[in-house]
């Protein structure tokens, strides 16, 4: 349902903003495309009164929106309601207000967002496995699992497993190289994985 669209959104939030970023509407295709689907949803449930036999609950599962925004092919047709801007209009909405060092600042800052980094010094028994998909270390179900870095954090999968991340991870304290990982630590991480692949 919707709270756990909340959640991967959460997850994925730097994904999330990623594609917010690409594409102007983007929030607003995904907002179109969760309404669309409940109106759909609660319409089955007002006709089926005290049957609810014919109410189909897999619509309101937003778990495939999620799949495609990760797998960057996510879109949604905008009716022509939806009000757009000109290229007047757009011009006019750019922050020429603020001082050219601030707006500097905030295109980079919006630039930062979208670079991810790479583990310098990845262990290679952390490494996903050729046929692994990263679905499977980002299934909510598997997500408390992950070993605790410290008290405010878990050890980033997508850092030691994936070999990648983005600066502002909710998680990046975790982001050391393997070297730098206490020993009790890696031995959390092995057991985790050992676990993840044995759900597989």
């Amino acid at each position: 349902g919707l709270g756990h669209f909340i959640n991967d959104l959460e997850e994925n939030r730097q994904i999330f903003m990623d594609a917010a970023a690409l594409d102007e509407f983007f929030c607003a295709k995904i907002l179109f495309a969760i309404d669309f689907r409940a109106q759909r949803w609660m319409g089955q449930c007002r006709d089926a009164k005290e049957d609810r036999s014919t109410v189909d609950d897999g619509i309101v599962d937003f778990s495939d929106i999620t799949e495609q925004v990760l797998n960057g092919n996510f879109d949604r047709k905008l009716p022509p309601t939806f009000k757009t801007k000109t290229p007047t209009q757009q011009d006019n909405d750019r922050d020429d207000s603020l001082p050219p060092q601030k707006r500097s600042k905030k295109e980079e800052e919006s630039k930062r967002r979208q670079e991810n980094i790479t583990n310098p010094g990845q262990c290679e028994e952390f490494k996903m496995k050729d046929d692994e998909d990263w679905s499977l270390f980002k299934n909510r179900k598997t997500l408390k699992w992950r070993p605790a870095w410290d008290d405010k954090c878990k050890m980033c999968p997508r850092w030691h497993s994936r070999g990648d991340c983005f600066p502002d991870c909710n998680n990046a304290a975790s982001h050391v190289t393997y070297q730098e990982i206490p020993d009790e630590k890696k031995a959390s991480y092995r057991t985790y994985l050992k676990k993840l692949r044995k759900e597989a």
